[in-house]
């Protein structure tokens, strides 16, 4: 590729990344139930406030959680960034369809 090449490629992903951020923005709320890995074969999980602006994944099945909480700006408006973070190094989840 040349640089006209990788600078229109980089333009368009930024397109992407922002299309993904407005749909994610407001589409997380505390009580939703997600999935974790592929096809849910993790298991059921619940998204937590455990204190003020801390926030987790809660396994349905055992209680514990997947990661320590972490602090969010807003509890009711979690960034994409924070979302990524809870899910930790290792965690894939996917809400799950009601």
């Amino acid at each position: 590729m040349n640089k006209k090449q990788l600078e229109e490629r980089l333009k368009n992903l930024e397109c992407e990344i922002k299309e993904i951020k407005s749909e994610f923005e407001g589409n997380v709320s505390m009580g939703d139930r997600y999935l974790e890995g592929d096809y849910g074969h993790g298991g059921e999980f619940i998204l937590a406030q455990t204190a003020p602006k801390m926030v987790c994944f809660i396994s349905l099945l055992n209680g514990n959680r997947w990661v320590q909480p972490i602090k969010v700006k807003d509890s009711k408006n979690i960034s994409m960034s924070e979302f990524i973070r809870m899910q930790g190094s290792s965690g894939k989840f996917v809400k799950k369809d009601e």
